[in-house]
């Protein structure tokens, strides 16, 4: 999701839960700030967690994370939208072109060594990496690499996944499809009634100021994202509060 993360998790205890997601919080924040030249924690704390036992309770955990995103309306459909990576469970390539290696641009063969490097290595795949290895790549490569580098790193048990719908992906989209599974369990917040806010500012904001990457916004200083809050409230009909959340600026400041 554009503001928070949402995980199904399987742990033996609340603390193998707490120590994954420290983890977690570490590595992304080190990549962040890596690329941002910050040293920010991303996260707030403390995470919310519910634990969930037996198959309805774990049947209804996944529907609500898979539906955060129509939810939200990021995307018609659960499995639509790239980042629940729900269709991941029956292709490697589900929003792209299947990729022939041997038929490939010079570029993209490359991208996919480098890619295959890191991966054996058990490395993360860095920002700055990702700006490299696709900067010579058109839209088309650049939807392949995505759908390669997921396929690759996929750490998802999808089998395990669909073990609550029968082991069907046709069984587990049609439940997402007339589910509205709410986690009434996790006291969650949200701003707005759509997340589509934060998808159309970074288009906006790449295009005003002529930025490569969005990461360059986040290391501006207070000034530089008073003057893009104020653009972004005089020029859209976004609340307030979510034209903060994507700046990472308040007007306090």
């Amino acid at each position: 999701m554009p503001d928070h993360i949402h995980m199904a998790v399987v742990a033996r205890s609340r603390q193998d839960l707490s120590r994954f997601m420290a983890e977690v919080n570490r590595t992304f924040s080190k990549l962040q700030n890596d690329v941002c030249h910050l040293k920010w924690s991303w996260f707030e704390k403390p995470f919310g967690s519910v634990p969930k036992e037996g198959s309805k309770k774990g049947r209804t955990c996944l529907l609500y994370v898979g539906n955060n995103p129509s939810e939200r309306q990021l995307a018609a459909k659960a499995e639509d939208y790239r980042w629940t990576f729900l269709a991941y469970a029956v292709s490697k390539h589900p929003f792209s072109e299947k990729l022939v290696i041997r038929n490939a641009s010079w570029s993209l063969r490359q991208a996919i060594m480098e890619v295959r490097a890191q991966h054996k290595g058990s490395k993360p795949l860095k920002y700055n990496l990702l700006q490299r290895i696709s900067k010579k790549l058109d839209s088309r490569e650049k939807e392949q690499l995505i759908d390669f580098i997921i396929s690759t790193y996929d750490v998802i048990d999808h089998k395990e996944a669909l073990r609550f719908f029968d082991g069907d992906y046709n069984k587990m989209t049609e439940a997402l499809a007339i589910s509205t599974a709410k986690e009434y369990d996790l006291n969650e917040s949200f701003v707005g009634w759509s997340d589509k806010p934060y998808a159309n500012m970074i288009r906006t904001i790449t295009e005003k100021y002529k930025l490569d990457d969005i990461h360059e916004m986040l290391s501006w200083s207070p000034t530089q994202k008073a003057e893009a809050f104020r653009f972004l409230k005089m020029t859209t009909n976004y609340l307030p509060e979510q034209i903060s959340r994507f700046l990472h600026w308040w007007e306090k400041e």
